[in-house]
């Protein structure tokens, strides 16, 4: 049974998080990279794609350093009060977060982001998901 909370992430039909995806690319590389389905994680209910072993030890060595916040919806989605999908492309590394960003012909949600108090978005986005999840939305990641 998965937890309430996970019922409420930007997940595939397979539970798989972020398109597939590797979060770990993200702070490693600087970079967003698909994964690999034969180096699937699965933590807290939810399957994350990594691209290697490496990645794989890496993350189940410290999983909330890597997931990304707000279930992997749009940082700026969740700082107006919306689950907005997102493009794994268009991201952002925030205080050692995972923050992803929808992105189409129309909006560009990082732009939108970076026009506003990066601090008082962050903390209306935290005050939406643990509206919705009950969770704290700031983990505290330990340095690897």
């Amino acid at each position: 049974m998965l937890k309430k909370s996970v019922e409420e992430y930007n997940l595939d039909e397979s539970r798989v998080a972020i398109q597939g995806y590797s979060p770990v690319s993200y702070f490693e590389s600087g970079k967003a990279e698909k994964g690999d389905e034969a180096c699937a994680v699965e933590h807290a209910g939810v399957i994350y794609h990594m691209t290697s072993e490496e990645q794989m030890a890496k993350f189940k060595a410290n999983p909330d350093r890597f997931v990304p916040a707000y279930g992997g919806w749009c940082a700026f989605g969740c700082a107006i009060g919306k689950k907005f999908p997102v493009d794994p492309d268009s991201f952002k590394i925030v205080d050692n977060r995972l923050f992803l960003f929808l992105k189409n012909e129309e909006v560009d949600a990082l732009e939108l982001w970076n026009r506003e108090s990066e601090e008082e978005q962050t903390a209306r986005a935290d005050r939406y998901w643990e509206s919705l999840t009950g969770e704290k939305a700031r983990r505290l990641a330990k340095a690897s």
